[in-house]
């Protein structure tokens, strides 16, 4: 396992990597950032770090909010809210809808982030990535190489295979929505020879509802003495788990890609459903 959710406490894993070029950039001819997405987004709170740092606002749209989550004392928003974010809830129809409306409004002195950071921005944190895992395969002598990482858009995924190239092959899964929709998201960002392989699972795990099969990954995990998030890991890991012939001829790394700072939160339904 590659530990990338020790990098930073807010900047973890994949996060870290898509915003590696904006961390390292003067923003200081930006007003403000403004993105979207779901209200536990791990984005959202790794981005919020950013406009800390950079001392800038943020704004952030999101189409639905419960109480719940508005009224933690834990959790992804808790701690974006913490940080400076400003919430907006928006009537918008689909998040394909509010993305489109927010490019619209867009002012000059507005630096945009697109939902979970799918942008060309990206490219160059998962480039560091990929060599970092080059660097590592080469040291090891490792001639067949899986590497495995989770998709909510896919943007870390395909940038890493663009760059790893033949030298290794990326394993994900769809864990928003299906492959389809995955494969969608992915053919949006630049054009690559090489695709990772895209694996399913027997059963459909709908996005963050807890599933026993997904805690079960989860605390196999935890007992190795390592914490995954509760959203995206499991989803992988059962997959790797049935996939098994795809990645057994191989080595297998499993890139951490962070976010359990919103464990927090959903620990609370799986004790809820299960008594987790």
């Amino acid at each position: 396992m590659k530990r990338d959710d020790l990098l930073d406490f807010y900047l973890s894993g994949n996060k870290y990597r898509k915003l590696f070029s904006l961390l390292k950039s003067d923003l200081s001819s930006y007003g403000r950032i403004l993105s979207y997405g779901g209200i536990q987004s791990n984005a959202m709170l790794s981005i919020a770090r950013l406009a800390q740092q950079k001392n800038l606002p943020f704004d952030y749209h999101v189409r639905y909010a419960s109480p719940q989550i508005l009224d933690a004392k834990v959790g992804n928003f808790f701690e974006a809210r913490r940080l400076g974010l400003q919430l907006h809830i928006s009537s918008a129809a689909s998040d394909e809808a509010l993305g489109a409306q927010l490019r619209a409004s867009i002012e000059d002195d507005t630096l945009f982030i697109p939902q979970g950071g799918a942008s060309p921005i990206a490219l160059e944190g998962v480039a560091h990535l990929a060599q970092e895992i080059l660097q590592w395969q080469e040291a090891n002598d490792m001639e067949k190489l899986f590497v495995a990482t989770p998709s909510g858009t896919g943007t870390t995924a395909w940038y890493l295979q663009h760059v790893l190239g033949e030298r290794a092959q990326v394993l994900t899964i769809a864990c928003v929505g299906d492959e389809s929709y995955l494969g969608a998201q992915m053919a949006r960002a630049l054009p690559s020879r090489y695709a990772p392989t895209i694996l399913t699972t027997q059963k459909s795990y709908r996005f963050g509802m807890p599933h026993l099969d997904l805690w079960a990954q989860y605390e196999a995990v935890l007992a190795q003495g390592v914490e995954v998030d509760l959203l995206y890991a499991p989803v992988m890991l059962q997959a790797l788990v049935e996939n098994v012939g795809v990645w057994r001829e191989g080595y297998l790394l499993y890139v951490h890609s962070g976010g359990v700072i919103g464990n927090a939160t959903q620990k609370v339904r799986y004790a809820k459903l299960f008594g987790a």
